[in-house]
């Protein structure tokens, strides 16, 4: 039985807003990383990288720009430091967040291992979203690896799924 869930479905279907109910009733101590984005004055999106523990005190760290649904800047240097050290594994994790991996991440090498090195662990558990559109080594690898389950997220299942997951995690 595959270990690690990765949620994944079309834009704006509520994947992320699906991590953030399963979070609220979980018991596991959890660590890793999400995503945030910031709309500017030209109504770019800006992309941040925070850390999923309530705990910490890392700020938010910018990983890329979009504009018009196109990347219009990557930060991969961000994703291989800011992201590597939000996913080193803490003593008495068992759920490690891992919201969102996209397109951004595609020149991020030590991020993709690392992420990769967690999948082949069976002593945590991963919560991760994945966009539907991601189209890189790390999108594929992620959705081949036997220990993941990929969950297609739609408005048709959504809101029964929080207490799918919370059943499967626990």
């Amino acid at each position: 039985m595959a270990r690690h869930i990765f949620l994944t479905g079309e834009k704006q279907v509520g994947k992320s807003t699906l991590v953030s109910a399963v979070l609220a009733t979980t018991k596991l101590k959890y660590s890793g990383l999400r995503s945030i984005s910031v709309f500017d004055e030209k109504n770019d999106r800006n992309v941040y990288l925070i850390s999923a523990s309530e705990d910490s005190a890392e700020t938010p760290a910018l990983v890329g720009v979009c504009s018009q649904h196109h990347i219009t800047q990557r930060n991969p240097e961000v994703f291989d430091d800011v992201g590597c050290r939000l996913l080193d594994f803490r003593p008495g994790t068992e759920l490690v967040i891992i919201d969102e991996i996209g397109n951004m991440e595609r020149d991020a090498l030590r991020y993709s291992e690392r992420i990769l090195s967690l999948l082949d662990r069976t002593d945590i558990r991963i919560l991760g979203v994945l966009q539907k559109m991601a189209r890189t080594d790390l999108a594929a690898a992620i959705r081949q690896h036997p220990n993941v389950r990929m969950i297609e997220v739609t408005p048709e299942n959504r809101d029964n799924l929080v207490l799918v997951l919370s059943e499967l995690l626990n």
